[in-house]
């Protein structure tokens, strides 16, 4: 699970990124058998968080380009195919 930085808006989504990207079954099996079952999202929540980070997707990508320390990203073709 990657780690939350408040001084940056992508850990969260990264973090969802990471819970979605696990089985759903056996994530509200091992949170029902640790006592968590007040935190299983229903197959609707699941697919808004999916849907959120379709939207999200581009971003994380951008961000993750643009915020380059060992090479020059003022010029880089983000949006060029």
């Amino acid at each position: 699970m990657p780690a939350d930085i408040s001084t940056q808006w992508n850990s969260i989504p990264r973090q969802v990124k990471a819970i979605v990207s696990l089985d759903q079954r056996k994530l509200e099996k091992m949170l029902a058998e640790g006592g968590y079952r007040n935190v299983t999202l229903t197959s609707y929540e699941w697919n808004q968080l999916v849907e959120m980070l379709d939207i999200l997707d581009s971003f994380l990508e951008g961000t993750d380009i643009t915020q380059g320390e060992k090479v020059v990203t003022m010029h880089f073709p983000l949006f060029c195919h």
